[in-house]
This record gives structure tokens, C-alpha cells and sequence, in this order.
């Protein structure tokens, strides 16, 4: 498939990619990450099935995530990890996931992405990964706050006893390669010095085979999460 050139970096992109953002590569298009807290909790919600796209508020002026008691939202199934694992039956699994990685997420803004265990950080990045992925690709991944989370993935899908993702996240996570820190800045450095007139062609092939890979993530993540986070 021939790519054609960003309009504004020259980078030879997807016509699929040049045709969603009006003729940007998708680093040109994104930028940095500069998602407020409400919009990355919409983001969410939205994935969740709990709000539609139009339903957003993130974009209007002066509002406060407190004021929206979005926490509510991304809760709905629970506040700690026992009453979201006691839903199994009542919800998705995806669902359920993401009610977990959002528990995670609060504990990661109020004290740190250092204050979580290993097992947080495992279905964090596992539920990270669908999120982004599933929405921009790796390249995504990695380029937004779940890249903190990168050499995580790989680890994450083997101990809740993936092999098809697993295999599949090896292959993002070596193309992705090794830098000493993996802040925002050395994660956009780092991103631009391998894409370099490559955009997302580096990550096709990984993604395409993320699309089609059909293995029961979800539930193996809340398999790992009732033993090990209960």
C-alpha cells in the first residue's frame, strides 16, 4: 500500500491515517499528550459503555473534574477491588477491567505510579494497552502516560498466562527498544528518533495482528486480579 506525506512534517503515513486527521501523520497530528484529567476520564468512561462520544463536557470552559463527580462514573461497579471482582456476573469483563484499572488510576494520581505494587502495575498496563492500542495503535501506547508502563506489558500478559498477546507485545516492545528512563520527554525523544519518516509503519504489523488476535484478555486479567488482588 503506498503511503502518502504528512503536510506538515513530510513523513510518509496510512492513506486510512492521512484521511482521519485531514493530512497529518499521527505524531503531528497527537502531539504530547496534553489530555486533561477529565478528558482521560472520559476517555475511559467512553470505553466503558458508560457515556457516549457527544456526551463529553471535557471541552467547555471552567469546569473541575470534582465538579462532575466523574469518579462515580468509572466506579460503577465499585470502590475497592473485592466489590468490582464480586460483579462477574452482573457485567463484561472488559467492563469489570476497566473499573479495576480506574481504582488503579485514582491511587496513581494521588500517590505516584510508585506507590503501586507489581500487581497493580501488571493489570494496569495489561488494561492500558487495550485502551490505547485498540484506539491508536502502539505507537499510542507508548506515546501517551501508559508508555511509563512499557516494560510492564510484556511481563503483565505472561504472568496472567497470555501467549497470543504476549507474543504480540514482545515484537511492539523490542521495536519500541530501551532508554534508560521512561518519563514524557525521554518517551517523545526517544519515539521521534525511531519514527523518524517511518510514522506508524514500524507498529503495522503488531497492530494488525493485536486487531485479529481473538484470546480472552479481559477474563485472564480478572483471573490474575482475584487471586492477586483480593
Amino acid at each position: 500500500m503506498d503511503r502518502v506525506p504528512c503536510k506538515k512534517c513530510g513523513a510518509k503515513a496510512l492513506p486510512s491515517t492521512i484521511e482521519k486527521t485531514k493530512g497529518y501523520c499521527m505524531p503531528c497530528f497527537k502531539g504530547p499528550d496534553k489530555r486533561s484529567e477529565l478528558q482521560k476520564y472520559e476517555d475511559k468512561a467512553v470505553r466503558m459503555g458508560l457515556m457516549k462520544d457527544s456526551d463529553r463536557v471535557a471541552h467547555l470552559p471552567g469546569l473541575e473534574t470534582k465538579e462532575l463527580n466523574v469518579s462515580d462514573e468509572l466506579l460503577p461497579f465499585g470502590r475497592t477491588y473485592k466489590d468490582v471482582l464480586r460483579c462477574k456476573d452482573e457485567a463484561e469483563p472488559y467492563q469489570l477491567l476497566s473499573n479495576l484499572s480506574a481504582i488503579i488510576m485514582y491511587k496513581e494520581q494521588s500517590h505516584g505510579l510508585e506507590s503501586l505494587s507489581q500487581e497493580e502495575r501488571y493489570i494496569y498496563a495489561v488494561d492500558g494497552m487495550l485502551t490505547e492500542v485498540n484506539n491508536g495503535g502502539f505507537y499510542q501506547f507508548f506515546f501517551n502516560s501508559t508508555g511509563e508502563l512499557s516494560y510492564d506489558l510484556v511481563p503483565a500478559l505472561e504472568v496472567i498466562g497470555s501467549t497470543l498477546f504476549k507474543t504480540i507485545a514482545l515484537k511492539a516492545v523490542k521495536i519500541f527498544g530501551e532508554i534508560p528512563s521512561l518519563d514524557e520527554d525521554s518517551r517523545y525523544s526517544h519515539l521521534d528518533s525511531i519514527t523518524e519518516n517511518d510514522e506508524l509503519q514500524l507498529w503495522d504489523k503488531c497492530d494488525s495482528e493485536f486487531y485479529d488476535c481473538g484470546e480472552e484478555i479481559e477474563s485472564m486479567a480478572l483471573a490474575y486480579a482475584q487471586i492477586n488482588l483480593v
